[in-house]
């Protein structure tokens, strides 16, 4: 098995999936108990919090897309799809690579999408991310840092500091840490929230195949929230998230969540199955929830 770019890219939807559960869900109208107005504030909160996650995901997205379309190396590709079925960089980016050249590292890429730009999976993008290389996104060791100039996704401006490390390896397959610090995401409609957490993505199955529908990932992760209005949610993948290559969905794995330090919470994500299914419990409600289709 090779580690390269293009394996890299592809748990990108990894990231996506795992946590926009709350930002689109349907959610089930019956619940076993009655609600309370402080679990109706924790799933509430619940909900920003996932959404700020996701965003940040955006982050990764953006990185992975851009190496793999060789935009490091000062390419910038057209609309479309490559051969592989991979989004290419959307003709309205500009990509600044410096050094220009295609050996110096450290290396500063800027992706800039201008007063708005949309690409990859219909998402609009405006302002910039910088990312700083320690080396080529694709070798084992290599760190990225992010930070971002008045950067928005679909609205949401994002702030902070984002890193990721590649830390995959020929006999432990795919492997990448993420990690974000004095993070900030301000809503189109003015309030904010702030966010911090750490992500592991890893390869568990298909370590042997040269064949991407055998691999499984296992996420593992925390993070922490502030509200504008004061109030604080902390999460934990308490049971590693199941991402199989074959299912779009998460099939298996816990999120636990502490609402202001007092109201708990859990998303479970089922037994193995690959459906859209996921059971949330703030408190006393318990409410089945249908993922995006």
């Amino acid at each position: 098995m090779t580690t390269n770019t293009r394996m890299l890219v592809k748990p990108l939807a990894v990231f996506a999936v795992c946590m926009t559960v709350f930002f689109s869900c349907k959610k089930d109208n019956n619940s076993t108990q009655n609600n309370t107005p402080d679990n109706d504030s924790a799933l509430s909160m619940s909900t920003s919090a996932a959404a700020t996650d996701n965003l940040y995901n955006d982050t990764y997205d953006v990185l992975a897309l851009t190496t793999a379309n060789n935009s490091y190396l000062g390419r910038v590709a057209v609309n479309g799809l490559r051969a592989d079925g991979v989004d290419s960089v959307p003709g309205c980016t500009t990509i600044t690579v410096l050094p220009a050249d295609a050996a110096t590292y450290p290396k500063t890429v800027t992706v800039d999408f201008g007063s708005g730009c949309t690409g990859w999976y219909g998402v609009t993008r405006s302002g910039s991310i910088v990312y700083t290389f320690s080396g080529k996104f694709k070798n084992p060791g290599s760190t990225v840092t992010a930070v971002f100039n008045n950067y928005k996704v679909n609205g949401y401006k994002l702030e902070g500091n984002y890193s990721i490390t590649n830390n995959s390896s020929v006999s432990n397959g795919i492997l990448f840490n993420s990690s974000v610090t004095n993070g900030k995401v301000t809503y189109p409609n003015g309030t904010w929230y702030t966010y911090s957490g750490t992500k592991t993505v890893k390869q568990t199955g298909g370590l042997l195949s040269s064949n991407y529908n055998d691999y499984v990932f296992a996420i593992t992760g925390a993070h922490s929230y502030a509200s504008y209005t004061g109030k604080t949610l902390t999460d934990s993948i308490t049971t590693a998230l199941v991402k199989q290559t074959t299912c779009k969905y998460i099939s298996s794995g816990v999120v636990a969540f502490t609402y202001n330090g007092s109201i708990n919470g859990t998303l479970d994500y089922g037994s193995g199955s690959c459906d859209s299914l996921a059971t949330i419990t703030v408190g006393s409600i318990n409410k089945t929830i249908g993922l995006p289709r």
